[in-house]
């Protein structure tokens, strides 16, 4: 199953795990208009770390071995809020070389006109060297931004019956859920008629 990098429109990319593309848009619906979105397949390095709010404590300190998972206490962290679901997961990546590259991959993907600046200021550029630099970069990495509020508009524009259902379901594009109940209820109308 292949991993996607995604560039949202704004300033933003995922990871996401999908069994092909039609998939992917369906999950990223999930959180916003896919519309807008471009991805590619992910084969970089990747670690993410999934830590619990809870803190170990060994209760027998002092050189002492422990025995048995009663010779710790486990106590919330300031981070625990006392609901007990998933979202109590927290999500990080450590300090290392594979996470680096790793970062370093994704900025490559999914923003690289700041990655190409972060490379040109490491090697000390005179394109890197000042605030201009950085801004120009960011912005040139907007063009998604664009894109998308294109299509919010040539969309409002619009009053086929497509259009409109992607104007129910918010999205800037026909998704492959709604090209399947669309051709699904295509296909139900001939044989009511017949009936």
């Amino acid at each position: 199953m292949p991993l996607y990098l995604v560039r949202w429109p704004t300033l933003t990319a995922s990871l996401v795990q999908a069994d092909d593309e039609d998939e992917l848009l369906d999950i990223l619906d999930q959180d916003d208009d896919p519309g807008g979105c471009t991805w590619e397949v992910y084969s970089g390095p990747l670690w993410i770390d999934f830590e619990l709010p809870f803190k170990i404590g060994d209760r027998k300190a002092g050189g002492c071995v422990p025995t048995d998972p009663s010779d710790f206490t486990v106590e919330p962290t300031s981070d625990f809020g006392g609901e007990l679901d998933p979202d109590m997961v927290h999500v990080t990546t450590p300090l290392c070389d594979e996470v680096s590259d790793m970062k370093q991959e994704v900025l490559r993907g999914a923003f690289p006109h700041l990655a190409e600046h972060i490379e040109a200021h490491e090697l000390d550029d005179d394109r890197a060297s000042s605030d201009d630099g950085l801004g120009a970069a960011l912005l040139r990495e907007l063009w998604p931004l664009v894109r998308h509020y294109q299509a919010l508009d040539d969309l409002a524009e619009r009053d086929d019956f497509e259009a409109t259902m992607m104007k129910q379901m918010r999205v800037t594009k026909i998704l492959p859920a709604m090209r399947r109940a669309l051709a699904q209820a295509l296909a139900e109308v001939p044989a009511r008629e017949a009936d």
